[in-house]
């Protein structure tokens, strides 16, 4: 029984095969006791959603090794894209929320062959296009909704979407969705029309509940039932995407439906996408279109980590830049041009040394303290900890040793007091703190590095480390 079921795990752990797939794998007419094994190996996996197939039945996911491990993996890349997105200036944020609007109405100006360059696209994004032609009404349109995200998502998304779809039409005054009133002709992914309230009714009632599964997969449910149901008169892929963009802000991570790619899942709907959804409409497994979703989804993601990443480097080099213009800037401030203010050019402004200890003498011209020197030397006005003193910073760094052996006593301490999301720490800072040769230095912020406690780059000629928040790595 056991090693049956071990041999249909392959045709859906590895791929998700169909039956018509199957029977061409084996070049077999009859396959049926092989699928028998396959749907029970699956049906241990079976996860009932509350979104329902024509014939009202459920429809259901198989969370299979191979559907989580590729959910798991666009989680992470969604919480470190937000991550990093929380550290950049606000500079940096306004430059990827344009990118990204941008890399989204790329999207419609090709459904609608538009024609445009990314020329005109930025310049759209930018207020700078000044054309009035018709065709562009929806681009500006679609615009003006997605950078006001923040202030028109809620949790009404009944009165959401009547909003949204009569904002595109331009239809300030309406407040009613205008719904399809046609059944399109030799169309078999597309609901009567007569039933699309009551089941646009349901599948608002679906993104609202409370599911017990990744916002992953919801929105690739919501993404399939919508688009099956078609419900507006005009607009359903631009209102679709919108919606979805709501339900990331407001519900699972602040501003993260406006560089989110829906626009890559809506606007793809064809070819490979719609064959795998006419199958899970066939089946009412809709493990079919939420791998291929997923895998859509995996790429445009990289996309929008890769633009991140750009700016992410560009913004480190600012605050690099500005740091050293304010270093220059307070170091100039204190030199006293010879003859100035009636002082002697042989007296010294500073206090005599030998009157004071060690710890006391200072050097005019270092105290440039800034933010980011703040940050990055936290741990300045407290003497470092002794191997064996009893501090719950103490207690820290054992507990990170003991459970990563191979860090050293100044590697621990140096990430336990350096670890602030949005900072980056460079191997002189680990050098000065720890006292130590530069070599042991930078080797320490290597390991650290590849550990997955920092993450490593290199701007303005230097590497820089910046911390990894816990969960996401």
């Amino acid at each position: 029984m056991y090693e049956e079921l071990k041999r249909a795990s392959i045709f859906s752990d590895k791929e998700y095969l169909s039956l018509d797939e199957l029977k061409a794998r084996f070049n077999l007419p009859d396959i049926t006791p092989t699928w028998e094994k396959v749907k029970e190996y699956r049906s241990l996996f079976r996860y009932d959603l509350a979104i329902k197939t024509p014939e009202k039945n459920p429809y259901y996911i198989t969370l299979n090794r191979l559907v989580l491990n590729k959910v798991s993996s666009l989680e992470r890349k969604f919480f470190l894209i937000c991550a990093k997105f929380s550290g950049l200036s606000k500079k940096g944020q306004k430059k990827f929320n344009n990118e990204s609007l941008k890399f989204g109405l790329r999207w419609i100006s090709d459904n609608y062959r538009l024609g445009l360059s990314n020329i005109d696209i930025s310049s759209i994004v930018n207020g700078q296009y000044n054309s009035d032609e018709p065709k562009l009404k929806i681009l500006k349109n679609y615009l003006k909704m997605s950078e006001g995200l923040n202030n028109i998502c809620s949790l009404d998304y009944s009165n959401l979407l009547n909003n949204i779809n009569n904002y595109l039409l331009g239809n300030l005054d309406q407040t009613r969705l205008q719904y399809r009133n046609i059944d399109e002709a030799g169309n078999d992914f597309l609901s009567n029309k007569d039933l699309l309230q009551g089941e646009l009714n349901d599948l608002l009632i679906f993104l609202n509940g409370n599911e017990s599964i990744s916002f992953i997969l919801k929105v690739i449910a919501f993404l399939y039932q919508y688009t099956y149901l078609c419900p507006c008169s005009y607009f359903n892929q631009e209102t679709g995407s919108l919606l979805t963009k709501c339900y990331l802000s407001s519900t699972i991570f602040p501003n993260s439906g406006q560089w989110f790619p829906t626009e890559s899942l809506y606007f793809s709907f064809s070819g490979n996408m719609l064959d795998r959804a006419k199958l899970s409409l066939k089946t009412g497994d809709l493990t079919y279109f939420v791998i291929s979703s997923l895998d859509l989804l995996d790429m445009n993601l990289n996309n929008i980590e890769r633009i991140l990443n750009d700016i992410e480097e560009n913004d480190v080099s600012d605050k690099i830049a500005e740091e050293e213009n304010l270093k220059n800037v307070n170091s100039s401030s204190f030199l006293i041009k010879e003859g100035s203010i009636g002082y002697n050019k042989y007296d010294s402004m500073a206090p005599k040394a030998e009157n004071f200890n060690d710890d006391e003498v200072y050097h005019m011209g270092e105290n440039n303290i800034t933010m980011a020197s703040v940050s990055s030397y936290s741990t300045s006005k407290y003497p470092k900890e002794s191997k064996n003193s009893n501090s719950p910073l103490n207690d820290e760094i054992v507990k990170l040793m003991e459970k990563h052996p191979v860090l050293k006593w100044a590697t621990a301490h140096f990430y336990v007091t350096h670890r602030t999301i949005g900072s980056f720490y460079t191997i002189s800072q680990f050098k000065i703190i720890e006292n130590v040769a530069y070599e042991t230095a930078r080797t320490s912020m290597d390991l650290l590095a590849n550990l997955g406690f920092y993450k490593k780059s290199k701007t303005a000629k230097k590497f820089i480390y910046s911390p990894i928040p816990k969960g996401v790595i």
